[in-house]
């Protein structure tokens, strides 16, 4: 199926299938709009940041140059503008921005997020078309472009105004590329589209950056092999002149208002960052403060930062606030397990045709293809770590995401090569004298796993995102009050109190600090589910009534409740709902004191939430 040299006849239906393209573009926009209209006001990591640096493009209709715009310029406690970054996202936001109604401060909020849905739909439509190129199969790009566009932490970032967006969009068209070079060669069009991409891509955030050079390796591979050095020259020329007009002109920018010396516009930030500072930091930043490395990080993996790094590429979302469900994270952390997997039985495989010497030019072209895949996301995992130690510790997996294609795409090629594996053993199947044939059945199976990842996307929605920003109404049912019976209070150890017990009543004198009573696990039986535990006391003084629950681990500090009571009557009334319940502990006050407790009861809670 990948076979390079082998036309395809389903090329000669490019129309369709940009149609096609089109039509997943307008659903996924249509999506990731509404998700955008109802995110609450304040979600999403900077937000302020983002909308303020899209604001002067929206206001000006130009970049903010510093330090002649510093007035009008938003600086946050650190002294940072995002006015200075690469301005893809935040102009495309601020052109979207002008077809909606900006009049209120929150219409303005709420359309600044389009530019956001704008960009990563167009990169799900972009990532539809490369996976066709790749697979040939309509139903594989579909299914890919499902994984790509559903992914929970891309919708999210999908719904706010962040220049994440911009660097998803742009690393997924350079990605395309590349697999249309490594499907259909190269021509000098294609020098001017990579050219382009590669603007967008300076244009967009340096997270993006670091997938150009194993790209450009790729494309200077092919271009050695397959063009005359006159031709690759000429076409070279042509493809720098599309960067500069694709995005290479933010740097001349920066150049002509800056100098030569500061052409991305670090000078003048970290100026404006010493000028602007209000929130003053230590100078040690990152896990290198803490003396923790790579070795650290990857091979002991520190406070689980493999871990934690993977749940929120997927889906820690909102300042790693929201996390999805182990559903989520179990499925797409099997598909980037196998993606790499399949590298390293690739590379095993390769290196032993090379001993035996069975290479053929299509087999070694494949094999940098994917190496090149291959090492775009170790780099950009490298980086990322590098950044974490060396700079500021964000886990944030989103910085990871420009390289999420690159991913995908080594996954497409092992369900490639386990399908022609399997090919050939497949026979007709009966069923109910209708035959299937293996390609009806393997269409099939593409249909079922794109229900599939819809379905897992749902479930986070529907089970993790919209309960977390909605919370449903609930109604609460009380039964009432139950007396526990004084015979299953039994004082198991006491420490510094006297506990004696009548009738009617217990009363607590303390004989030093400290005092408590453990009692057995029969009182654990009252205690079942949500329960409200009702104490009505009499003290000669003040104080406070203390209760613990063990719950398997002993008696603990976040284990417990508290109240502060007055002398002469009083009712409490103390809210548990824990899972176990091993046994519980009164500590009815910190030192020398009288407590009469006349009444104990307890009240089941129901709580449901509200249809």
């Amino acid at each position: 199926m990948y076979d390079i040299f082998r036309k395809s006849p389903v090329l000669l239906n490019n129309n369709k299938i940009l149609l096609a393209s089109f039509g997943v573009f307008l659903v996924f926009l249509v999506y990731y709009l509404w998700a955008s209209s109802i995110l609450p006001q304040g979600a999403g990591p900077d937000y302020r940041s983002n909308n303020e640096a899209t604001a002067f493009i929206f206001n000006h209709h130009r970049l903010a140059v510093l330090p002649d715009d510093e007035q009008q310029v938003y600086f946050t406690s650190h002294g940072g503008t995002r006015t200075l970054r690469p301005p893809l996202s935040y102009i495309v936001s601020a052109a979207v921005a002008q077809l909606y109604d900006t009049e209120s401060e929150k219409k303005r909020f709420i359309a600044f997020r389009k530019g956001s849905a704008l960009l990563i739909a167009a990169a799900v439509a972009i990532s539809f078309y490369c996976f066709f190129v790749l697979s040939q199969s309509p139903f594989l790009a579909l299914l890919g472009a499902t994984l790509f566009g559903l992914l929970p932490q891309v919708a999210f970032i999908a719904s706010y105004n962040n220049d994440d967006s911009a660097a998803i969009f742009s690393a997924t068209l350079l990605f395309t590329f590349m697999v249309i070079t490594y499907r259909q060669g190269l021509t000098p069009f294609r020098f001017a589209q990579l050219g382009i991409a590669t603007g967008l891509v300076i244009l967009s955030k340096f997270s993006a950056w670091l997938i150009v050079p194993f790209v450009l390796l790729f494309i200077a591979y092919v271009a050695l092999t397959t063009l005359r050095p006159v031709q690759w020259a000429r076409y070279s020329v042509l493809a720098l002149v599309m960067v500069i007009i694709g995005g290479g002109w933010w740097i001349l920018f920066n150049i002509y208002h800056y100098g030569i010396d500061d052409p991305l516009a670090m000078q003048i930030q970290q100026d404006m960052v010493d000028k602007h500072r209000r929130l003053m930091v230590s100078q040690a930043h990152g896990f290198a403060a803490i003396n923790i490395g790579f070795r650290g990080l990857w091979l002991d993996n520190y406070r689980n930062f493999i871990g934690e790094s993977l749940k929120s590429t997927i889906g820690n979302l909102d300042w790693l606030r929201l996390r999805v469900g182990n559903l989520q994270y179990v499925f797409y952390q099997s598909i980037f397990a196998i993606a790499m997997l399949y590298y390293v039985f690739r590379l095993a495989d390769f290196s032993y045709s090379g001993l035996r010497q069975k290479l053929d030019k299509k087999n070694i072209r494949r094999f940098i293809f994917e190496s090149l895949l291959f090492g775009a996301c170790v780099f950009q995992v490298f980086m990322y770590t590098w950044t974490n130690i060396h700079n500021d510790i964000q886990i944030q997996g989103k910085y990871l995401l420009p390289a999420l294609m690159a991913v995908l795409i080594l996954f497409f090629m092992a369900w490639d090569t386990v399908y022609v594996g399997l090919r050939g053993k497949w026979a007709l199947f009966q069923v109910k004298s209708i035959q299937i044939t293996s390609k009806t059945l393997y269409r099939g199976i593409v249909v079922v796993a794109i229900a599939g990842v819809v379905a897992v996307h749902v479930d986070a929605l529907t089970n993790y995102v919209i309960p977390y920003y909605k919370p449903p109404l609930y109604d609460v049912k009380l039964s009432g009050f139950q007396p526990i019976k004084y015979k299953d209070l039994v004082a198991e150890k006491v420490n510094n109190l006297k506990v004696n017990r009548q009738r009617s009543e217990i009363r607590f004198t303390s004989t030093g600090d400290d005092p408590w009573v453990v009692w057995s696990s029969r009182l654990c039986r009252y205690i079942k589910g949500n329960t409200l535990l009702r104490l009505r006391l009499n003290t000669a003084q003040r104080g406070i009534f203390r209760i613990y629950v063990d719950d398997g681990g002993g008696f603990k500090e976040e284990n417990s409740l508290k109240y502060t009571y007055k002398s002469g009557d009083e009712e409490i009334v103390f809210p548990i709902a824990f899972k176990k319940c091993h046994r519980i502990r009164f500590d009815p006050a910190l030192g020398p004191s009288s407590v009469v407790i006349r009444d104990i009861a307890v009240s089941r809670m129901l709580i449901r939430a509200r249809r």
